[in-house]
């Protein structure tokens, strides 16, 4: 009896954890950034989220930002694994070019950053892009896999930015 209502609360745990896992949002902002390093921006509860896209030659280096602008101490973001963060690059018929995760494996245990107030989280990838930004225009887009701030879950993924970049 124990091992049935045991194995019942990790078949519930394991639905419910997956099930969150899948949720988008349409919190996505667009911004033509013709290869420079001009930000977007999502703020939600003191956190601003922002994506700066840089291009050298054929390497396009993006960068997360995630900025305590709170005057309280620091505030805690939940990772459900060493995944923490998404890029895609598409073209401009929505073909995938470059998705960060593909073939990376994540560590699968729970991460908490503490961001003090005025301090910010980074994240930074390059994409080597071999000469494809020439058919430009390319739709880069980013999240932060944050499931919970402060010890609230998060519903969807609203830290969700989108950029068009045009040669």
């Amino acid at each position: 009896m124990k091992i049935q209502r045991l194995l019942w609360l990790i078949s519930l745990f394991t639905f419910l954890v997956l099930a969150g896992c899948g949720q988008g949002s349409n919190n996505v902002y667009e911004e033509n950034i013709n290869g420079s390093s001009e930000e977007e921006m999502v703020e939600i509860d003191g956190l601003k989220y922002t994506m700066a896209v840089e291009k050298e030659n054929d390497v396009i280096e993006v960068t997360l930002s995630l900025k305590n602008t709170l005057e309280k101490d620091a505030i805690t973001v939940d990772f459900s694994s060493g995944h923490q963060f998404d890029i895609f690059i598409h073209d401009e018929d929505d073909n995938l070019l470059y998705d960060y995760a593909e073939g990376m494996m994540f560590t699968q245990a729970f991460i908490t950053e503490t961001i003090n107030a005025g301090e910010e989280l980074t994240f930074t990838d390059s994409w080597n892009s071999n000469n494809t930004t020439d058919a430009a225009p390319l739709k880069i887009s980013s999240q932060l896999n944050i499931y919970q701030v402060d010890g609230t879950n998060l519903e969807g993924t609203p830290f969700k930015l989108e950029k068009t970049w045009t040669k």
